[in-house]
C-alpha cells in the first residue's frame, strides 16, 4: 500500500509538471502568435498612382518590385513609384465591361496577367510592355470566361473556363531566347468540358480543379477528372506540403482541409474546429505566413489567422480598429507575402494594404476611443517602469495630459487614475511608492489599481508652488522635486520614509526646473532649468553653475535645457530647446555641439537615455536618433517614428526596452531595434529614357525600348547628337525601409561633384554635350550614411555631322576662302581709300571754291539788278555771271560725285513723260551745240510716261550731252533717241555723236574713276575724268544698264536701258522739308514790321571766311544788328556771356568746330534752344539739307546763296516768332482779364517788338483784327507745355499781385527755374523780359480795378505799386490816359 501510494504520489506530480508545462507553453504561445499590433500599415491607393482601387492579385517579381492588377490594367510598385500598364485590346469598351485582371508567375519568374475575356499576356521586360499571347476569343470561339490560370515548368497554359479545364501546348516567351512564335497560337486540348471552374492547382503531380460542383483531382495519366468532394465552390486553395495538408477556400463554406495522401477531409479533427469562426463568406486567398500561421482572405470580414501551434483562428487585420492600423477595404481578394516578410492585401475597393512586421522590435501605445484597455490620452509626458522588491510585476506608468496610466505587464491590464489632471512626471520612492507630480495640483501619491491621494502640495504647506516639473529619486532615496516658479525642493531620504516632513525640508532658490540627474559618483545632482546648469553638492548642499549664459558670453549657446544624462563621471550630455546637443567637459569647462548637420533630426532635444553600452537615445520634436561614439544616427527612417515627443518623457525598461512619450502616444522599441539599420536593398539602374524622342506608331516605340534595354544590359548607351536630354531610372527595394533610402548621382566628365542626397529615383540629364561619360549612382541610408548599393552606365553622345571630321576639312576650306576673299576684301578697300582720299581732295577743293564764287556770284547779282548800267558793262557782267554759273556746276559735279561714293543719294521717283523729259535736257545745251554748229537732234517714240529720278536723269543727261559737245568737232552732230521694249518693260535711250571717239585700248577703263582716254586729253578739253563713271552708277542707282559702242575718230554711241513702269502707280517719294516761300504779303508785312520797331534784332554770323563775313554785314546792316565770328566756339562764347541773339546763320564747314556741331549744342542748351538756326553749306542736295535739318537746324540754304533768299527767311522767322510771342501774351493778358483762353487763342496776332516798349491792349487787338484780313496768315503752332508755363507765371503774378516784396528772383523759384533760363524762355514766349512781364500784369490787373470804380490808390496798392506817381505814369505810358481819366 506504501509503493502504492508512493506511486501514485509520483504520478500526481508528473502530472502537475505535465500540466505545467502545457500551461507555460500555451502561455508562451500565446504571447507568439501573430497579432495586428505585430503590424505595421500602409496603404497603396490611387493618390499614390494606383490605376485603380479594385484590386484582383498580387505577384512579387524576381527584383522584389510587387506587380498589382487592378480593374484598369497592370501595375508595378518598387516602394516609392507607381508605373501603370495598360493591356492592348481591340474591342476597347466590350472588354472594358465587367472586366477583371489577375497576374501569375512561372518557375522562370515571368509575368503573366490574364483577364476575364479570355485574353492571355506576358511581360516583355526588353520592350517593357505587356504582349498579348493568346487570345481564347480566337482560339475556342464565342464567348468564353478565363477565371484562372496556371503556367507549369514546360510552359503549358492551364486554363480554368466557363466550360472546363483547357491545356494548351508550350508558347514562345516574349523576352525570352525562343522568339518564333506562332502567329497563331497552337491548338489544346480540355481536360474537364462542360464544367464551370473557378480555381485550379498543382498539388505534386496532380491538379486540383474547383468548381461550383465541387472538387476534381487530374492526373497526367488519367484520361478524365475524377471528382473528390461534391457540394464545395472552391475560390482558392494552399497546399501545406510538410504537414501533407490540402487548404481550401470555398465560396459560402468556409475552410476545407484535405489529406494530400488521401484526399479525405481533415476539418473533423479538433485541432481545426477554430477555423468555424469564420464567416461563411468566399474566401478569396489563402497563404502561408510563417511556419505556424495559414493567413486568409475572407470578402467582406477580411485577413484571418490560424496558428497552427495553439489551434487557434483569429481576425488578423480589418476595417475595424485604430485608424492608423487597419485594413482600408474588407473585400479582401489577394494576399501576397514578399521575400522580406512584409504582408500584401488587395481588396476590392480599398486599394492595397501593406502590412510591416515588427518582429517584437517596435510597438506603438495609443488611445484607442472607447475602450478603457488602452492609455489613458496620447499626450504621453513621462514613462516610468515599476517592479516589485523580487524585480518581477513589471508595470509601466504612463504620466498623461489626462491622468496616470498604468500597465500590468503580466496581467495585460490597463489602470487610470487622476483622471483629467495634467500629470508632468513620475517617480518611485525608495519605500516603493509612486508620486505624480501636476500641473497645478501639487504631487499625488498613485496606486497600481488606480487610487490616489495627496502628497506635497502648497495646501498642506509642503510645497511652495503646486505646479511640479520634475521629480527625482537619488541614490540614497532622496527626492529632488523641480517647480515652475518655486524653489527646487530637497527632501533627505529619513524624512521621506517617515513622513514627517517639517523645517529640516530643504529649499533651493533655482526655480524654472527642466530636469534633475545624479552623477556617476553618487556625490552631486545636476540640474536643468531654462536659463542654464546647476550642480548641488548632496552632503552641503553647496549651488554652482555650469553651462549658463555667463560661462560663454562670446558664443552662440542654447541655455534651454530639457534634458540632461552623464556619458561619464566628467562628461555630461545636455538637450537643448532648439540649440542641439551639447557635450559638456566639466574639468576643461568646454562644450562640443551637435545639431542637424551632424544628422539630427531637429536642434529641439526633449529626452535622453544612455545604455549600458554607452549609447545615448534621444528624442525630438521631429523623430527619435541616437548617438555612438560622436556619430548621429537617425531614426525616422521607419514609418511612424517621426513625430513630436515630449520633454523627459522616457525610460529604459529592465529587459532593455526604451519607451519614448510624445503627443501621440507611446513608442516602444526593444534594444535589438538598431539591429535593422543593416538591412539590404541592392541597387539597380532599371531604365533609360531619352527627353523629347517621340514616334507614329507603337511597333517603333517598342523597338525603341528593346534597343534601351540591349544596351541597358550591356552597361553602355549610345545616343545621336540630338538624344541629348537623358533621364536614368534606378530603385533600391526593401519596404520596410524604404523611407530611409536616398540616392546619390554624379556623371564623370559632365558634374564636377556628387548630386545631393534624395530619394528621387531618376537623374535628368539635360543638353549633354556630344562626348562619353560614366553615370555613378550609389543607395545610401538617410539615417546612417551606410551605402547599401551602387552602379556605374557608360553613355556616349555622338558628335553632330557638323562636327565630324571631314566637317572640318570642309570648314577648314570655307576658311581659307574666307582668307582668301577677305584679303582680296582688304586689297579693294585700300585701294577704295587711295581713291576716297583722292575725292575727298577734291571736295575739300571744291568746296574752297564755292566759298569765294558765292562772294563772286552774290554782288555780280546784286549789280544786276542795278537799271543804270550801260550796255557794254552789262554785257561783261553776264559773261561773268555765265562763266561763274559754269565754274558752279563744275564744282557741283564734283559734290555729287562724293554722294555717289558714299552712297548717300536716295531714289526719288516721279512720273515723267519720255518726250518731254529729252527736250528739256536738250534745251539745255541747244546753245552750246550752236556755238560750235554742231546739230543737235532729238527722235522719240511718242507719248510714253514711266517712272524715274529727275535729279539724277538731269545728272545723266548733263555728263553724256556736255561729253558729246566737248568731244563733237564742228560741224558735227549729237542725235538722242528712245524706243520701247515691251517685251522686256524697258525704255532704252540713244546718245550718239560724231565725235573723235574712245580708242580701242582704252574702252575697258572708261568708267573708272579719273580716267581719261588718251584723245580726250590731247583735245585740251576740260575733264575730271569723274563724269561717266557717276553717270553708270546714277544708271545703276535707278535699275537701268549703261553700255557705249566707240570707234576712234568716227563717234561713240551710249545706251541707256531703264525698266519700264510707266504703267504702275508709283508714290513719289516725300521730298524733304520745303524752304518757306516767300511772298508779297509777307515782305510788306516785314516792312510794316521793320517801321514799328524802334531796336534792331541781333542777327549772329557765323563763318570762317572774313570776306563773306564783310559782305553780310554790309549787306544786311539796314534790317539788323549784325555780330559776325569766325569760329564755332566764338560763337557760345558769345552766347554764353549772355550777348544779345535773335538768330543765329552759320557755315557748316569750319576749321575747328563745325557748323552742325554748333547747332546741335545751341539747340541742347536749354538757355540757348529757342534760338533759330540757319546752316550754310557748299554740300548742296537734298540729303545734306536732311541731314542738316535733323540736327536741329530751322532752315538749311546752299552755297552759293541768294541774298534775297537770305533776308527773307531770316525776315519770316523772327516775324512767327513774335507772332507766337503776341499770342501768348494776349493768353497772359486774357487771364487778368478773367477771358478763356481759348477764345484768345483763336485771335491772329500781330507780332510787336520783343524788346520795345510796351503795347496796349486795344492797339494789340487792333492790330489782330487787320492782320485776320490776311487770308494766307497760318495759325501759329501751340505747344501745351508751353502754354502751361505762361499761365502758370500768370496766376503766380496774380496771386502775389499786392506784394511788393515778390521779385523776379522768388518768381523764378516758384517756378523751379534759374534767372537765366526763365528769362530766356520768357523772353522766347512772350516777347517780354520778367519785369516787363510783371510789369504788364500789374497794369492790366490795375485797368481791371480802375472799371470797377476803385480809387487810383487803391489800385496803386492792389497792384503792388508803392508810389502813385510812379503807377499813373507807368499806366499812361501804356493806356495813353491817366488813370483818374481812363474809363
Amino acid at each position: 500500500m506504501k509503493n502504492k501510494g508512493l506511486s501514485y504520489f509520483l504520478r500526481m506530480q508528473v502530472g502537475f509538471l505535465w500540466l505545467l508545462c502545457m500551461v507555460l507553453c500555451s502561455q508562451l504561445h500565446a504571447q507568439e502568435h501573430l497579432t495586428r499590433n505585430m503590424l505595421m500599415l500602409s496603404n497603396l491607393n490611387t493618390d499614390n498612382g494606383l490605376s485603380s482601387a479594385r484590386v484582383y492579385s498580387i505577384v512579387e517579381a524576381e527584383d522584389g518590385a510587387m506587380w498589382i492588377s487592378t480593374k484598369r490594367g497592370v501595375d508595378r510598385y518598387n516602394g516609392q513609384q507607381v508605373r501603370n500598364y495598360t493591356l492592348a485590346t481591340d474591342m476597347q469598351f466590350s472588354d472594358a465591361c465587367g472586366r477583371n485582371i489577375k497576374l501569375t508567375k512561372d518557375s522562370q519568374q515571368h509575368i503573366y496577367a490574364y483577364d476575364n475575356k479570355g485574353k492571355i499576356y506576358i511581360y516583355n521586360k526588353v520592350k517593357d510592355t505587356f504582349q498579348l499571347q493568346v487570345n481564347l476569343l480566337n482560339v475556342l470561339g464565342g464567348s468564353v470566361v478565363l477565371n484562372d490560370l496556371l503556367v507549369d515548368d514546360k510552359g503549358c497554359f492551364w486554363m480554368a473556363l466557363d466550360r472546363g479545364v483547357y491545356r494548351m501546348g508550350p508558347q514562345s516567351i516574349a523576352g525570352s531566347k525562343d522568339q518564333t512564335a506562332s502567329s497563331s497560337p497552337n491548338k489544346g486540348k480540355y481536360i474537364l468540358k462542360n464544367t464551370y471552374v473557378n480555381h485550379i492547382r498543382f498539388i505534386g503531380k496532380q491538379l486540383l480543379i474547383g468548381s461550383p460542383s465541387g472538387v476534381f483531382a487530374y492526373s497526367p495519366n488519367a484520361s478524365q477528372p475524377r471528382l473528390i468532394l461534391r457540394g464545395y465552390s472552391v475560390l482558392s486553395s494552399y497546399h501545406d506540403v510538410k504537414a501533407h495538408q490540402i487548404w481550401l477556400g470555398t465560396f459560402h463554406r468556409g475552410i476545407l482541409l484535405l489529406d494530400d495522401r488521401t484526399w479525405k477531409p481533415l476539418s473533423s479533427l479538433t485541432q481545426f474546429s477554430s477555423l468555424s469562426d469564420i464567416p461563411l463568406i468566399p474566401v478569396r486567398s489563402i497563404i502561408p505566413y510563417d511556419a505556424a500561421t495559414i493567413l486568409m482572405a475572407v470578402d467582406g470580414a477580411g485577413v484571418y489567422a490560424y496558428d497552427k501551434k495553439t489551434y487557434k483562428t483569429n481576425l488578423l487585420l480589418n476595417t475595424d480598429g485604430r485608424p492608423e492600423n487597419v485594413l482600408h477595404g474588407n473585400g479582401v481578394y489577394a494576399l501576397c507575402k514578399d521575400h522580406l516578410g512584409d504582408l500584401w492585401m488587395g481588396s476590392y475597393s480599398g486599394g492595397v494594404d501593406m502590412a510591416i512586421p515588427l518582429e517584437h522590435t517596435l510597438e506603438f501605445v495609443r488611445h484607442e476611443y472607447l475602450n478603457s484597455q488602452s492609455l489613458i490620452n496620447n499626450g504621453v509626458n513621462d514613462v516610468m517602469q515599476s517592479v516589485d522588491a523580487q524585480g518581477r510585476n513589471s508595470k509601466i506608468w504612463y504620466a498623461t495630459d489626462k491622468g496616470v496610466s498604468i500597465y500590468d505587464e503580466q496581467t495585460q491590464q490597463w489602470h487610470h487614475a487622476l483622471y483629467n489632471k495634467v500629470v508632468l512626471t513620475i517617480c518611485q520612492t525608495a519605500d516603493g511608492k509612486v508620486l505624480a507630480g501636476t500641473y497645478g495640483d501639487g504631487i499625488f501619491q498613485v496606486h497600481a489599481d488606480g487610487s490616489s491621494s495627496r502628497a506635497y502640495s502648497v495646501s498642506n504647506g509642503k510645497l511652495k508652488t503646486d505646479y511640479v516639473y520634475s521629480i527625482f529619486k537619488d541614490s540614497e532615496g532622496g527626492l529632488w522635486i523641480g517647480c515652475l516658479d518655486g524653489d527646487l525642493v530637497h527632501i533627505p531620504s529619513s524624512l521621506e520614509k517617515n513622513g514627517n516632513v517639517d523645517n529640516s525640508v530643504n529649499y533651493l532658490p533655482i526655480n524654472e526646473v527642466q530636469s534633475i540627474v545624479e552623477s556617476p559618483d553618487k556625490k552631486s545632482i545636476a540640474v536643468g532649468t531654462t536659463h542654464g546648469c546647476y550642480r548641488i553638492d548632496k552632503r552641503s548642499l553647496r549651488v554652482s553653475r555650469f553651462f549658463y549664459p555667463s560661462e560663454f558670453p562670446t558664443f552662440d549657446y542654447n541655455f534651454f535645457v530639457n534634458a540632461m544624462v552623464f556619458q561619464d563621471a566628467r562628461h555630461i550630455w545636455i538637450a537643448t530647446d532648439g540649440g542641439g546637443l551639447y557635450l559638456y567637459d566639466w574639468q576643461k569647462h568646454q562644450v562640443k555641439n551637435y545639431t542637424t548637420s551632424e544628422s539630427l533630426p531637429s536642434n529641439t532635444v526633449y529626452a535622453l537615455v544612455k545604455t549600458p553600452i554607452g549609447k545615448v537615445w534621444m528624442s525630438t520634436d521631429k523623430g527619435l536618433a541616437f548617438i555612438d561614439h560622436g556619430k548621429v544616427t537617425n531614426l525616422n527612417f521607419f514609418k511612424g517614428l517621426e513625430r513630436e515627443y515630449k520633454r523627459m518623457a522616457v525610460v529604459r525598461t529592465q529587459d532593455g526596452r526604451m519607451i519614448f512619450g510624445s503627443s501621440e502616444g507611446a513608442v516602444v522599441l526593444a534594444s535589438k531595434f538598431a539591429r535593422g539599420l543593416n538591412y539590404k536593398a541592392p541597387l539597380r539602374i532599371t531604365g533609360v529614357e531619352v527627353e523629347g524622342k517621340t514616334f507614329d506608331e507603337a511597333d517603333q516605340l517598342e523597338d525603341w525600348h528593346a534597343e534601351l534595354f540591349e544596351m541597358l544590359q550591356e552597361g553602355a548607351m549610345s545616343f545621336s547628337h540630338d538624344e541629348k536630354t537623358i533621364i536614368v531610372h534606378f530603385e533600391s527595394i526593401n519596404y520596410p525601409y524604404q523611407h530611409d533610402i536616398q540616392y546619390q548621382y554624379y556623371l564623370e566628365g559632365y558634374d564636377h561633384q556628387w548630386s545631393v542626397p534624395s530619394a528621387y529615383q531618376q537623374a535628368r540629364f539635360a543638353n549633354l554635350p556630344p562626348g562619353s561619360y560614366t553615370l555613378h549612382v550609389k543607395a545610401m541610408g538617410r539615417s546612417n550614411g551606410r551605402i547599401l548599393g551602387e552602379s556605374t552606365l557608360r553613355i556616349h553622345i555622338a558628335q553632330p555631322w557638323w562636327n565630324s571630321w571631314w566637317a572640318w576639312i570642309v570648314y577648314l576650306c570655307i576658311l581659307g576662302a574666307i582668307v582668301y576673299f577677305g584679303w582680296d576684301y582688304y586689297r579693294e578697300r585700300l585701294h577704295r581709300k587711295y581713291y576716297d582720299e583722292k575725292i575727298n581732295f577734291f571736295v575739300n577743293t571744291a568746296h574752297n571754291i564755292r566759298t569765294p564764287l558765292s562772294l563772286v556770284l552774290a554782288p555780280l547779282a546784286d549789280l544786276a539788278k542795278d537799271t543804270t548800267l550801260g550796255d557794254k558793262s552789262r554785257k561783261f557782267l553776264e559773261m561773268a555771271l555765265r562763266n561763274g554759273d559754269k565754274l558752279l556746276r563744275m564744282v557741283t559735279e564734283l559734290l555729287d560725285f562724293q554722294k555717289i561714293a558714299v552712297a548717300k543719294t536716295q531714289v526719288h521717283l516721279q512720273k515723267v513723260e519720255l518726250s518731254v523729259l529729252l527736250r528739256q535736257q536738250v534745251d539745255k545745251f541747244q546753245m552750246s551745240a550752236q556755238e560750235k554748229h554742231i546739230s543737235l537732234r532729238v527722235l522719240t517714240c511718242g507719248q510714253h510716261t514711266f517712272s524715274t529720278d529727275l535729279s539724277m536723269m538731269d545728272l545723266i543727261f548733263e555728263n553724256l550731252l556736255s561729253n558729246a559737245v566737248k568731244y563733237t568737232k564742228v560741224g558735227g552732230t549729237i542725235t538722242i533717241s528712245a524706243s520701247l521694249d515691251e517685251v522686256a518693260r524697258h525704255v532704252c535711250i540713244q546718245v550718239s555723236d560724231t565725235g573723235i571717239g574712245i580708242p580701242k585700248t582704252e574702252v575697258k577703263n572708261i568708267f573708272q574713276s579719273f580716267f581719261r582716254a588718251s584723245n580726250a586729253v590731247n583735245s585740251h578739253e576740260m575733264g575730271s575724268g569723274l563724269g561717266l563713271m557717276l553717270t553708270r552708277q546714277l544708271v545703276q542707282k535707278l535699275g537701268g544698264k549703261l553700255t557705249f559702242e566707240s570707234e576712234e575718230g568716227k563717234g561713240t554711241t551710249f545706251l541707256i536701258v531703264l525698266p519700264d513702269n510707266g504703267n504702275v502707280e508709283v508714290s513719289v517719294s516725300s521730298k524733304s522739308a520745303s524752304l518757306p516761300e516767300t511772298s508779297d504779303n509777307s515782305v510788306s508785312a516785314d516792312k510794316k514790321i521793320k517801321s514799328e520797331e524802334s531796336l534792331k534784332d541781333t542777327l549772329l554770323f557765323v563763318d570762317d571766311n572774313e570776306d563773306l563775313r564783310q559782305y553780310i554785314r554790309m549787306a544786311f546792316a539796314d534790317q539788323y544788328h549784325v555780330v559776325d565770328v569766325e569760329s564755332g566756339e566764338a560763337a557760345l562764347k558769345y552766347l554764353s556771356e549772355n550777348g544779345e541773339c535773335d538768330i543765329v546763320v552759320s557755315d557748316v564747314m569750319m576749321p575747328g568746330m563745325q557748323g552742325d556741331e554748333l547747332c546741335r549744342r545751341i539747340k541742347e542748351n536749354k538757355e540757348t534752344s529757342w534760338l533759330p538756326v540757319i546752316l550754310l553749306t557748299a554740300k548742296a542736295g537734298r540729303d545734306f539739307m536732311i541731314e542738316g535739318l535733323d540736327l536741329g537746324a530751322d532752315d538749311y540754304i546752299a552755297k552759293p546763296f541768294d541774298s534775297a533768299i537770305l533776308a527773307s527767311k531770316i525776315a519770316s522767322m523772327l516775324k512767327n516768332r513774335r507772332r507766337l510771342s503776341q499770342y501768348y501774351m494776349e493768353q497772359s493778358l486774357a487771364i487778368v482779364r478773367g477771358e478763356d483762353s481759348g477764345q484768345s487763342s483763336q485771335k491772329n496776332l500781330l507780332p510787336s517788338e520783343p524788346s520795345g516798349p510796351s503795347v496796349s491792349s486795344d492797339e494789340m487787338n487792333k492790330s489782330s483784327d487787320e492782320t485776320n484780313k490776311s487770308s494766307d496768315e497760318k495759325e501759329p503752332e501751340l505747344d501745351s507745355i508751353d502754354q502751361a508755363f505762361v499761365e502758370k507765371a500768370t496766376r503766380l503774378v496774380l496771386d502775389n499781385l499786392s506784394d511788393t516784396g515778390f521779385t523776379i528772383d522768388r518768381l523764378c523759384r516758384e517756378m523751379a527755374m534759374s534767372r537765366t533760363l526763365f528769362y530766356g524762355k520768357l523772353k522766347t514766349l512772350t516777347g517780354q523780359g520778367p519785369q516787363d512781364f510783371m510789369r504788364l500784369i500789374r497794369l492790366e490787373q490795375a485797368a481791371q480795378y480802375l472799371k470797377q470804380g476803385d480809387s487810383v490808390l487803391d489800385v496803386s496798392v492792389k497792384t503792388g505799386f508803392v508810389n502813385v506817381k510812379y503807377f499813373s505814369t507807368v499806366f499812361k505810358k501804356h493806356f495813353g490816359v491817366s488813370p483818374s481819366k481812363y474809363e
